[in-house]
């Protein structure tokens, strides 16, 4: 397996094992927050509920001062004095007790408060009034307080509730699911929860006596009804003339909507939790699968790389061309085969050495410049000579490319051709061309120009003189008896003959004279800024010296003659090229029908029908 792939995966693992830790610590968290939550929702509903047992035991108080009033009442009845009188009555002021008047009064305060059941007036002897009979076994409470009263035996009143008298008063505490409950401190319920078993009863009755006869004591805990559990608050109420008092002031709630709200709580965060681990997880798939995607991306593209250096390299090895990058120090970096072969270096040799030590100084001398202005980012290219590490003298065609990235030139490319073989070929060729302009232009016999070249010559000189005003003259030369030579030597002498003859003109005229053959054994010698005069002077002294020309063939001596026409340019001529050819040829065979061996200038420019040999005294140049 790759390392790149087991890093992978370890990453990939990694990230779950992340996640994984990620979810479990949220799922604490959660798991927390709920216990929080209960405990929270428990604490209110407790905090709740004993509020509403206070505001209970003060209406409980409330009712309780109503029924000492009520008492006091009573007691007034028989406390009353004869007559006003000081403040406080004196024994000899107490009214005697009026049986009758009393019993009206009890029943008169029973029939104003509907809430009183009976109301009993009684001292030592026994029953002095009542209204109603006393009920010891009903829900209701009985008050009752005995007063002592000076000269008179003391007197006990006795109060009963109707059983119906707490919940008149408390009706409100009994709606929800709070309940409330009054109980005297032996347990007898003056106003006792509904739906208890006989076992629950006991239970509670257990739990009112074993509290504290503190009358601000106060109870919190909780019981099981049925299948309910309550929160249970009992709160003590001082009431002193109950005879089984304090009173105890009860409320429950059961915890079925605590229950309900925390589970509705827990339910929600759980959910939130689960949605949260889906997403998470979704994400991190996406994410996964992503990562895989643009791995295995990365992956295509990093072999794609690998693939297209390796067949840039493979062809950069083999390719046909030098290729080498060399950076702004002038260190080599790269060379591929065929440049390291031509300067006969490995790939480590030549890999960072400097382009100095490389070439030779004279080549460097000649690369200096142009590697100069590469740096400074404008690309070169150019053809030198190059000497091989063989030896061998090649020819290049190099360019420099510039390696720029916008901010400065780190380095340049150098890409050459070795065009030796096309550069030995264009020599070739060009000495080609060379060969076949010379047989185009020259006489393959003679070596001097041929009647093409040189009439294109003199038309040149003609349209310089006439543009300029300049004079120039034409010589027509033709060999005397030249066919006699030939049958009497043989042609190959005839051409030793026409050899010599071009020589000995191309030798005596000047360099901007032109001469070459016409044809056969005849000539044309074109003299520049030369009169038809001196031109004639000029063509005698030609004859003279062919006259003395000897020609050696074989054993024989040839020796021969030549006959000349001179002809001047004139300017009104409708072709001046054929009319001075015309008659420069026409005096020629002036020359020829006058004896030969002499010279013949044309009628219309001739001082002298002949100029001889022996008045010509100018020299040639």
């Amino acid at each position: 397996m790759k390392i790149a792939s087991i890093c992978r995966m370890l990453a990939t693992r990694s990230h779950w094992v992340i996640h994984s830790v990620w979810l479990a610590v949220l799922a604490g968290i959660v798991g927390v927050n709920v216990a929080l939550d209960y405990f929270q929702i428990q604490a209110a509903d407790m905090r709740l509920l004993v509020s509403e047992n206070n505001i209970a035991a003060n209406v409980v108080k409330s009712e309780i001062a109503s029924v000492t009033a009520l008492l006091n009442a009573v007691e007034e009845l028989v406390t009353e004095p004869e007559a006003p009188g000081p403040q406080e009555p004196s024994p000899q002021h107490i009214r005697p007790i009026d049986k009758s008047h009393v019993a009206e009064h009890l029943y008169a305060l029973a029939r104003s408060n509907p809430h009183v059941a009976s109301i009993r007036m009684a001292d030592s002897s026994g029953l002095i009034a009542a209204s109603g009979s006393m009920d010891e076994t009903s829900y209701g409470a009985i008050f009752t307080r005995t007063s002592e009263v000076e000269g008179r035996e003391p007197l006990t009143v006795s109060l009963e509730l109707v059983s119906s008298f707490w919940q008149q008063r408390m009706v409100a505490f009994n709606a929800g699911n709070a309940q409330t409950a009054v109980y005297t401190s032996t347990g007898r319920g003056l106003m006792p929860f509904g739906r208890m078993t006989v076992g629950e009863e006991r239970a509670l009755m257990g739990a009112i006596r074993g509290m504290d006869t503190d009358a601000v004591s106060l109870n919190t805990g909780s019981m099981q009804l049925g299948a309910e559990s309550l929160h249970l608050v009992l709160r003590q109420v001082a009431a002193p003339f109950v005879a089984e008092g304090p009173l105890v002031v009860a409320t429950a709630m059961p915890d079925t909507e605590a229950m309900i709200r925390w589970r509705g709580n827990m339910y929600v965060q759980i959910l939130a939790w689960f949605a949260v681990a889906f997403l998470s997880t979704g994400v991190l798939l996406v994410e996964a699968r992503s990562r895989e995607r643009f791995e295995m991306s990365a992956e295509k593209m990093h072999e794609s790389v690998q693939q297209r250096d390796k067949f840039i390299s493979v062809l950069m090895e083999h390719a046909p061309i030098m290729v080498s990058y060399w950076d702004a120090q002038r260190k080599c970096r790269y060379a591929n085969r065929m440049y390291r072969d031509w300067f006969g270096k490995s790939e480590e040799q030549i890999v960072g050495i400097d382009v100095q030590t490389l070439l030779s100084r004279e080549q460097y001398d000649k690369c200096e410049a142009l590697i100069t202005a590469t740096l400074m980012g404008e690309p070169q290219y150019f053809e030198q000579q190059r000497t091989k590490a063989d030896g061998s003298v090649g020819y290049v065609l190099s360019r420099y490319i510039p390696d720029s990235d916008g901010l400065g030139v780190k380095g340049f490319f150098v890409i050459a051709s070795d065009i030796t073989e096309l550069k030995l070929t264009q020599l070739q060729l060009e000495k080609r061309i060379e060969d076949l302009y010379v047989m185009a232009t020259t006489d393959a016999l003679t070596g001097i120009d041929n009647r093409r070249n040189l009439l294109e010559k003199v038309q040149l000189e003609i349209d310089r003189a006439l543009r300029y005003g300049l004079t120039v003259a034409f010589l027509m030369m033709d060999i005397d008896h030249f066919k006699v030579v030939n049958d009497t030597y043989g042609h190959d002498a005839g051409d030793r003959v026409l050899q010599r003859v071009g020589a000995l003109l191309h030798e005596t005229v000047r360099a901007p004279d032109h001469v070459g053959r016409l044809g056969g054994e005849e000539f044309g010698i074109l003299l520049t800024n030369v009169t038809p005069q001196l031109g004639a002077e000029i063509a005698e002294q030609m004859r003279r010296k062919v006259a003395a020309l000897v020609v050696t063939y074989g054993d024989a001596e040839i020796s021969f003659t030549v006959s000349i026409g001179v002809a001047g340019l004139l300017v009104d001529a409708e072709n001046p090229l054929l009319d001075l050819i015309k008659r420069a040829d026409t005096a020629m065979y002036d020359a020829k029908k006058g004896g030969r061996n002499c010279v013949r200038v044309a009628e219309d420019q001739q001082e002298s029908a002949l100029v001889a040999g022996s008045d010509v005294q100018t020299q040639l140049n």
